[in-house]
This record gives C-alpha cells, sequence and structure tokens, in this order.
C-alpha cells in the first residue's frame, strides 16, 4: 500500500522537465522550474544529522524510535543515494484540495529522489 501511495505521489509531484542550465536525465525534474511552481515551497538546504534529530519517530512495527519512523527504510533508501554536493529540501505542496510534504535530493539542479511525508 505505501509503495502505491509514493508512486501516486510522485505522479502527481511529477514536474515538467526542464533542460535550461540544469541537465537532467529523463524523468527528473529541474528544481529551478520546481521552486517556480505555484503552490510549492521549499525549505532548506538541510543537514542529514539534523533532519534525523528533528524526525526521531515510533515505528509501530519495531517498536524503536527511528528517523522517520515508520518510513525509516525509505530514508535509509534515501540516504544511501546521497552523494558529495548533494542537497536535501523539505517541500510543501498545495493546490486547492491537494497537500503534500516531505523531502527532495537534488544533485546539480535535478530532483533526482523525492521522500514523502504526507498526502492528503
Amino acid at each position: 500500500m505505501r509503495s502505491l501511495l509514493v508512486l501516486l505521489a510522485w505522479l502527481a509531484f511529477a514536474l515538467p522537465v526542464s533542460h535550461g542550465t540544469e541537465h537532467c536525465e529523463p524523468g527528473q525534474s529541474s528544481f529551478t522550474v520546481a521552486k517556480g511552481r505555484e503552490g510549492f515551497t521549499v525549505q532548506g538546504p538541510l543537514q542529514v544529522a539534523k533532519l534525523e534529530r528533528d524526525n526521531m519517530r515510533l515505528d509501530k512495527q519495531s517498536g524503536r524510535v527511528v528517523p522517520f519512523g515508520y518510513g525509516n527504510a525509505e530514508w535509509e533508501e534515501f540516504k544511501a543515494t546521497i552523494t558529495f554536493g548533494d542537497e536535501i529540501f523539505r517541500f510543501t505542496r498545495q493546490e486547492k484540495r491537494f497537500y503534500m510534504d516531505g523531502h527532495i535530493l537534488v544533485r546539480n539542479g535535478c530532483i533526482i529522489r523525492l521522500l514523502v511525508g504526507r498526502i492528503s
């Protein structure tokens, strides 16, 4: 079920790929284009250690308190993708009744990974 939500979120999040100053791969979106889109806000860049400290939650399945709680496995996959020079931003997207938030991983001006928080 969670993977279906992530897929739906990704489709809802999908932004036109821009090949202006960024050279994004097919399927990646330009961070510059995203930041300028109506209803889309970003905060950051953010540090991994601070994100983990600020997002310690109970994972009800394991009974442990871990970064991002039940989303810890997705967080660990997201974090494993990070390379030198990458930046993490918190985003919100609000369009009429649709709301989504989470984190995006930006490399060389391109959004390469999405970690969905809430969708409503």
